[in-house]
């Protein structure tokens, strides 16, 4: 069972901002462009997986200064 402490943030929107979603979730996530890429084509979409509730919700706050809409689940 997981623990209850971590969670995962999917990405449920872009919205119209979709070059600095894409610059945000590359420098949050640490991955490569292209995969950044790929999470950003085809949402919904794990951005996050497996965090602390803070990281994620720090991370939802900020996208959604984007216009993204996200889920922590």
């Amino acid at each position: 069972m997981q623990n209850q402490s971590m969670v995962s943030v999917r990405l449920n929107s872009v919205g119209p901002n979709r070059l600095q979603v894409s610059n945000f979730i590359r420098e949050v996530s640490g991955i490569e462009q292209e995969a950044v890429n790929n999470i950003v084509d085809n949402v919904p979409s794990w951005v996050l997986e497996n965090v602390d509730y803070d990281k994620a919700r720090l991370v939802v706050v900020a996208l959604s200064g984007f216009g993204v809409d996200t889920t922590i689940i």
